[in-house]
């Protein structure tokens, strides 16, 4: 381990699109003391190609190869090869800004106590700009609470929000066993379960990109990997405390599981999963369910998504407060030129 060093471990899988931009945005860190990681999850588009030339002029950078086998399994491989006392993971479409790494280095050194310090973000995408729905600062003390109950509720947190130190992740590696984000739920519910200690930055420092595929992804698998979540930690102490909060985050994720079918045109399943929690749902929820099949019977997919973010673009236009966020000039012109 080199003290002070920020291990950047990157997952990369087909994602020369943004790969530069990535790259770029760590390049760009006033904070120097840094590596950065590739993991090449199997890519067959130039995604190496794009990595080795930043390798070539800048030995910070070193590139790993590994047969597919997703993100989980990417950044397990990044934390046994990384030499930093600390790490920050970072999607190959997304960015950190300039100051990131230094501000969250700064807190170190003032608490050393801290196993996690974690900051705000933004969304963005070509089509709605910049959007931020909800904080990223987690509205308990008790984070173990938060993360099994609250998460995407009343707050969100994105992998490359957080930067840790090397020893409390080493403990708490990904669950390989588990996909579409649910990973990363898993592990901020171990590492909050291990009694780490959080500090929040109140500053947006990390973007990340809602691309199309962001956007079309198996909210199925999503929702059935974050109820095996709820199940995994059924009998778990902090659960029986808050008994009704683990009922009710249930009674949540099978509701959306059940849109989540319909919305990939699956209507058997979807009205036999909304059948099981009908009797505990909302008024809202049922005409949530019943509004997405009227759509997806109506239209295809894509139109209905498109529909979805045209409402976006006006919600975008009558909530400045939400939305007014000017990125720094650096970021600006790298987005310009490139998304």
């Amino acid at each position: 381990m080199i003290k002070e060093l920020v291990s950047v471990i990157i997952p990369c899988y087909n994602g020369a699109k943004y790969l530069a931009q990535a790259l770029e945005s760590v390049k760009w860190q006033t904070w120097q003391n840094w590596e950065c990681i590739l993991i090449d999850d199997g890519s067959t588009d130039n995604s190496a190609e794009i990595f080795k030339n930043y390798a070539q002029n800048d030995s910070r950078f070193r590139y790993f190869y590994q047969r597919n086998s997703g993100a989980a399994s990417a950044r397990n491989k990044g934390l046994d090869v990384a030499n930093g006392e600390f790490i920050q993971f970072l999607d190959a479409d997304d960015i950190i800004l300039p100051e990131r790494l230094k501000l969250c280095i700064d807190q170190f050194k003032l608490h050393p106590e801290v196993d996690v310090v974690y900051t705000d973000y933004i969304c963005f995408d070509g089509n709605t700009g910049f959007t931020h729905f909800l904080p990223a600062k987690v509205p308990f003390d008790d984070f173990t609470r938060a993360f099994m109950f609250h998460l995407d509720l009343s707050f969100v947190i994105l992998m490359h929000s957080f930067l840790f130190r090397r020893d409390l992740i080493l403990k708490n590696k990904f669950d390989e066993a588990l996909h579409s984000h649910a990973e990363d739920m898993d592990c901020w519910i171990r590492i909050a379960l291990s009694g780490a200690k959080f500090l929040y930055i109140d500053e947006i420092l990390s973007i990340y990109r809602r691309s199309e595929n962001t956007l079309a992804r198996d909210e199925v698998k999503l929702y059935l990997a974050k109820l095996g979540i709820m199940e995994k930690y059924k009998n778990n102490p902090k659960t029986i405390e808050y008994i009704s909060e683990y009922t009710n985050t249930v009674q949540h994720y099978s509701e959306r599981l059940a849109i989540a079918y319909v919305m990939n045109k699956e209507f058997s399943k979807g009205i036999q999963k909304m059948k099981r929690v009908w009797n505990s749902a909302s008024i809202v929820s049922k005409f949530k369910f019943l509004l997405w099949i009227c759509l997806m019977v109506l239209f295809s997919k894509n139109t209905v998504f498109r529909l979805r973010d045209s409402i976006l673009k006006v919600f975008k236009k009558a909530n400045k407060v939400v939305y007014n966020w000017r990125p720094p000039e650096i970021v600006k012109n790298l987005l310009d030129v490139n998304a």
